[in-house]
Order: structure tokens, then C-alpha cells, then sequence
């Protein structure tokens, strides 16, 4: 999988140039998931119309969210002239930082002159990072996850310009990574994380440019 995120990430900086049918888009948002808390997402996907209707690309995304445990232990006042400060102990420090790669269809059906429905509908694969830093227990771990996700959702898009559009979309992220743990009693064990959940994004695609 870090082949494919190398080659990936590689055609998306060199194949900035303008290009006729093609488009990119750019997006932020928030996921859900079921076992992590919510998060920002951003994403930046580039494709091709088929025709005025029909799209396909691929959509690079990153997710992440960090949780801290603080306990504030002491308070100096200050002097006259000088502000107070507070004394602030960190407990627990965790991130959860997920990278979807994804291939998307797109379909654009036109609602009003200058109102589109958009549905997307994509698979894929993600790659999952979940760091712990319990400082009371000296406890520090870093966990891999990987596994398919798919997606499915449904927005709106009016013309910002002549080249560009502005948008607003809801999709169900599924995807459950997972990682192997050996075996037990003779059977093969893995621990999995439920990051399946609902994703609201705001986005620009910008048209004729990508691959």
C-alpha cells in the first residue's frame, strides 16, 4: 500500500496542468466514526467527466483527531501589572489519523439552471494510525490498522464561475481496517477499529483542470 499511496500522490503533483474534460476538487468537512471521535477531513480528488453527467477519479482524503486529558494543578495570581498562569498537567495525549484513497463515480444530474444534484459512489482502501501517550501509566503505543472502504452520498452544486462550481455533500464513510494479532487456540485473531460513519463536506471543483 505505500506504493500505491507514493504513485498516487506523485500523479497529483504532476499532473497540475490544464487538461480538457478533466476536474479537481477540493474539500472540508467532518467524519463521524463509530469508534473514534469526530473529526476534521479534508480531500483532494481529480477525475474526468465522461460526458456533462457522468464522472469517475480518484479522491485522496486525510482524517484526524487528537484527545488530551488535562488536570489544571495551580494557579500563580501574578503580580500588579502582570497577568496570572495557570499550571497544567497533560494525563493522556491519543491521535487517530486515517488516510482513504479512493475511486469515485460521480453523477451530476441538473435540478434547476443554475442548480445541480450530485451522487457519488466510490471504493477503496484506508490506512489507519492510532498513537497512545498515557503519561500517568508510561504507557506509549502505536498502532496500524488497513482495510477496503467504500462510500456512497448525495449533494448540490451551483456555478461559482464559468470554470468552477461550490457544494455541499453528505456520504456514509464503511470501511472497518483492521490488524492481524497471531493466533488463538489455533484460530487466526485481528483487531479491528469501526471507523463506518456519516461525513459532511463543503467543496470547490474547479473544471478542465487535473489529469
Amino acid at each position: 500500500m505505500k506504493k500505491i499511496m507514493i504513485i498516487f500522490i506523485t500523479v497529483l503533483i504532476s499532473t497540475g496542468a490544464f487538461a480538457q474534460g478533466s476536474f479537481t476538487d477540493l474539500k472540508l468537512g467532518l467524519l463521524m466514526p463509530s469508534d473514534a471521535e469526530t473529526g476534521f477531513i479534508g480531500s483532494i480528488g481529480m477525475g474526468k467527466m465522461v460526458d456533462e453527467n457522468i464522472g469517475a477519479g480518484f479522491e485522496l482524503s486525510y482524517y484526524g483527531k487528537t484527545y488530551t486529558k488535562d488536570e489544571k494543578v495551580g494557579y500563580d495570581p501574578g503580580t500588579s501589572g502582570t497577568p496570572g498562569a495557570t499550571t497544567v498537567l497533560t494525563k493522556i495525549e491519543n491521535s487517530t489519523t486515517m488516510i482513504p484513497i479512493m475511486f469515485n463515480v460521480i453523477l451530476l444530474t441538473q435540478a434547476g439552471p443554475n442548480f445541480d444534484l450530485r451522487f457519488t459512489g466510490g471504493v477503496g482502501y484506508e490506512l489507519l494510525w492510532v498513537n497512545e501517550n498515557n503519561y500517568e501509566q508510561n504507557v506509549e503505543d502505536t498502532r496500524f490498522y488497513s482495510g477496503f472502504a467504500w462510500e456512497i452520498g448525495a449533494g448540490a452544486s451551483i456555478p461559482m464561475s464559468r470554470n468552477s462550481d461550490i457544494f455541499a455533500e453528505a456520504l456514509y464513510h464503511g470501511g472497518t481496517p483492521s490488524k492481524d494479532k497471531g493466533t488463538e487456540v489455533g484460530l487466526p485473531v485481528r483487531e479491528e477499529v469501526d471507523m463506518s460513519g456519516f461525513m459532511f463536506r463543503l467543496g470547490i471543483r474547479l473544471y478542465n483542470f487535473g489529469f
